[in-house]
């Protein structure tokens, strides 16, 4: 599953830097082997994004799709609602949301 065969992968924010290093991973844990080097790592991971912390603008901010960001997190909201029963929604499930509609988008 890597950008050779059509894939994006989507990361979280929180990894470490060059978490992607199995070779110096391996060298350091010789009890946990990674099973792919960080050349084919380097290769999986070719054009991903990083996901972060949502960040929603002022709630009457215009935003893509001529409506405002309360507007969107509304529609969200009861999207939401209709597939599952929540008591509270999570932010960063909005951003992700948005990350993957601006790479729909864009891409």
């Amino acid at each position: 599953m890597t950008a050779e065969y059509g894939y994006v992968w989507f990361l979280p924010a929180w990894f470490t830097e060059r978490w992607w290093d199995t070779d110096k991973h391996n060298a350091a844990f010789p009890t946990e082997k990674v099973l792919c080097t960080s050349t084919e790592m380097l290769s999986a991971i070719q054009g991903h994004f990083i996901l972060t912390t949502a960040f929603l603008g002022e709630e009457n901010s215009p935003i893509v799709g001529n409506c405002t960001v309360r507007n969107w997190l509304d529609a969200y909201l009861e999207h939401l609602q209709a597939l599952v029963s929540f008591k509270r929604h999570s932010a960063s499930i909005a951003f992700y949301s948005l990350a993957l509609y601006t790479y729909i988008i864009f891409v």
